[in-house]
């Protein structure tokens, strides 16, 4: 891949077609909840036609929108549904099992199952996240690096490859080949500046880099910006401003990048995305008209055409004329047909999940497990597990098959073994929908701590 000493910044704000910053930003808040669904609650809660109206007065709707925007309360069940999925996928925690390997080489790789990536994250926790990345957001990548550009035998330290995983939001750009294999991308980060000079004062720049990983080497560029504003100073050229290469780093072995993709059908955050945005509708209505008829609503019948004449003295006497009447109405019967409402939404997000359960053995990750391992399986929901679960274990394989290559260790000397999801099944789906679930899933005897 060749690349320019300097790239203009307008080009690296450019992103693929199929990213999106607005639904990364929308599908992470509804997984995080809290202070996240702050920024995203316009979005999922769209303005009433009247809302934007201007009464007679100059007054506008804006007010009594904010007042439904504060009212909006967030629950996280679908997050709940995927931590739940999580869990059941990593009942039994994987682990690393070797073949024909030195015992200096399993006490790198034993490291390595402990410290992927020289920050103290275990490899399972590492798979966790690739997982959660593609049920929120589709995909992942998972990235193999050495501390120098060639691995030699004889240089003990070159020979430490770490493992790091790049998530959906960082990666802006990417190629496939034309038969469908990813063939380079880019990445996008940004950190703070501190003055060296003054550590203790708030940062005011923010550095950013990009690299282009492919699969002759990497290319990586930097530019500064203003904090806040996030305005790029620096060198510019012919009038517009530049991010400039600072490091170039070219290695063999192809491209050091494999991809954690789910299916559409897989993306659970997708596919309920509809249901979970109008139940978070309902939910906002229910809360805001419970505030407004916390207590019992007054109904007068009068045959009267004013009420001037209608007093009601601390005594909470009224004075009534003859033919007329009062009562009150429970708020439970005007705000029943919402709650109504709310039950059939969530059923409708069971249902959601269920069909994904159904469809499962037709997914290609599934189908790689035998036919009779497949049918083994008492529930659709197990199925869906293990297609979750297997583009994890091929790409975290195949990272370590590059490891174990260019340490030059035995091919096949290490596999990874023991990603056995845990036996669910409707019942358990829905208590956990529902709120009510309390886990029963629990570690197999020879699973290992994490």
């Amino acid at each position: 891949m060749i690349l320019p000493p300097t790239i203009p910044i307008d080009d690296l704000k450019a992103h693929h077609g199929d990213y999106d910053p607005e639904k990364l930003q929308v599908y992470q808040a509804l997984y995080e909840g809290g202070s996240s669904m702050e920024g995203v609650k316009e979005i999922l809660l769209p303005q009433r036609e009247v809302e934007k109206q201007v009464g007679p007065n100059g007054a506008t709707g804006m007010q009594a929108y904010k007042e439904r925007i504060n009212r909006a309360p967030y629950t996280r069940r679908i997050a709940g549904f995927i931590d739940w999925m999580l869990a059941a996928m990593f009942a039994e925690v994987p682990h690393l099992e070797f073949d024909g390997l030195s015992e200096e080489s399993q006490e790198y790789y034993l490291g390595l199952e402990e410290n992927c990536d020289g920050k103290r994250t275990p490899m399972v926790q590492m798979m966790r996240d690739a997982a959660l990345e593609g049920m929120v957001h589709q995909r992942s990548y998972l990235g193999v690096m050495f501390p120098k550009t060639s691995v030699k035998l004889t240089d003990a330290t070159s020979m430490v490859g770490l493992m790091r995983l790049f998530r959906a939001k960082e990666v802006e750009d990417w190629e496939y080949d034309s038969d469908g294999t990813l063939h380079w991308l880019r990445w996008h980060g940004a950190e703070f500046l501190r003055d060296p000079k003054a550590a203790w004062k708030i940062p005011e720049k923010l550095r950013h880099v990009w690299a282009f990983i492919s699969k002759d080497g990497t290319a990586m560029y930097e530019a500064e910006a203003k904090w806040p504003g996030n305005t790029f100073e620096g060198e510019e050229k012919d009038g517009k401003k530049v991010a400039k290469r600072f490091s170039e780093t070219m290695y063999v072995g192809g491209l050091p990048i494999f991809e954690v993709r789910y299916r559409t059908g897989q993306w659970i955050m997708e596919t309920c995305y509809d249901i979970v945005r109008a139940i978070f509708a309902r939910d906002a209505s229910i809360e805001h008209l419970g505030d407004k008829f916390a207590f019992q609503i007054l109904l007068l019948s009068l045959r009267r055409a004013t009420v001037k004449n209608v007093y009601l003295p601390d005594l909470g006497a009224l004075m009534l004329q003859e033919g007329e009447s009062a009562s009150f109405i429970a708020p439970q019967q005007i705000l029943d047909p919402l709650f109504k409402s709310a039950d059939k939404l969530r059923r409708d997000l069971m249902d959601s999940i269920q069909a994904s359960a159904q469809n499962a053995a037709s997914i290609p990750q599934a189908g790689r497990l035998s036919g009779e391992a497949v049918s083994q399986m008492r529930q659709p929901l197990e199925v869906l597990l293990q297609s979750f679960a297997q583009p994890v274990i091929d790409a975290f394989q195949c990272a370590i098959d590059r490891l174990a290559l260019l340490r030059k260790d035995p091919v096949g000397s290490v596999k990874i073994v023991g990603l056995n999801p845990a036996e669910v099944g409707p019942e358990d789906l829905a208590k956990v929908l529902s709120g009510s679930f309390e886990s029963r899933i629990q570690g197999t005897d020879n699973a290992r701590p994490v």
